[in-house]
């Protein structure tokens, strides 16, 4: 994954990208334990972070895969695309996940004040 500053380019390898996902997720648990939030809340927060990681590491693997085989041998570009498509739609989960979140601490913070 690479990021354009300017004319700066900044490269972040897979094992960078997991390690910050993996502390979100850490967080989340952090936040959800002190916070004492409910557990439906909690639960649903899961299962949503959870296919959205499996989608996008599943779709970041195998959109890898077929571009570098598309170096070698022709691929099916509807393939691409629909890779291209799902890993996008991944961090489109994520981005719902964290908005979950945000959701979910706001309504244990506003309970703890009544």
């Amino acid at each position: 994954m690479d990021l354009q500053v300017h004319d700066t380019y900044f490269v972040l390898s897979p094992s960078t990208v997991f390690l910050g996902m993996a502390f979100s997720v850490a967080i989340f648990a952090t936040t959800y334990y002190v916070l004492s939030t409910g557990p439906g809340a909690a639960s649903w927060h899961f299962w949503v972070t959870a296919l959205g990681l499996a989608a996008f590491w599943i779709s970041f693997y195998l959109w890898g895969h077929v571009l570098m085989r598309h170096a070698t041998a022709p691929a099916d570009p509807r393939l691409e695309v629909g890779l291209g498509i799902a890993f996008l739609a991944s961090g489109l989960i994520l981005l719902g996940s964290l908005a979950m979140f945000a959701v979910n601490v706001l309504m244990a913070l506003l309970a703890r004040l009544r």
